[in-house]
């Protein structure tokens, strides 16, 4: 419901008592890059990478985390590791991304003929869209997306300010 911030004390003490969870550690990391506390997001993010059960869901945090700081260096890395550890059917989509980084003319269509043809990749659409400035792409998406935490994330937030998202919030 984007009350995130008061969520840390919570997810904090989940830490403090599994330790070892993945879950914990992914949750903790796109908690704090939710809220700008970039450093602390992207350690838990190696943190969850680093734990078994989670495959790709780590690398997701990190590019999730570096997309809210506007670091596309950092994105493109996280991007990477995301990518290494991906079910091979899906590495296309994400390889085209990672070519595409800095360039929204050549994303957004993609994008857009992606969502058009498979609701399969919808909320990685949503992030990606809002990346490359498209809220309307972006809110489209999540429309058909089960993912909501991405509402909250801090690039997303153009999207928050459309028309359309206080209707799909409604």
């Amino acid at each position: 419901v984007g009350r995130v911030r008061e969520s840390i004390p919570l997810m904090e003490r989940w830490r403090r008592l599994h330790p070892n969870a993945s879950g914990v550690a992914i949750h903790l990391a796109t908690t704090y890059g939710a809220t700008g506390k970039f450093e602390a997001a992207f350690a838990e993010a190696e943190r969850a990478t680093a734990i078994p059960g989670y495959g790709e869901h780590g690398p997701l945090t990190g590019m999730i985390v570096a997309m809210g700081a506007g670091d596309a260096n950092r994105l493109a890395h996280w991007l990477e590791r995301r990518i290494a550890v991906t079910e091979a059917d899906y590495r296309g989509f994400l390889e085209f991304l990672a070519e595409s980084i800095g360039q929204p003319g050549e994303a957004l269509p993609y994008l857009q003929a992606t969502m058009d043809a498979t609701d399969r990749y919808d909320y990685d659409i949503a992030l990606w869209a809002a990346w490359h400035g498209d809220e309307e792409l972006a809110l489209q998406a999540l429309r058909r997306s089960n993912g909501t935490f991405a509402f909250w994330l801090p690039h997303m937030a153009p999207v928050r300010r459309t028309p359309g998202f206080v209707r799909l919030v409604e």
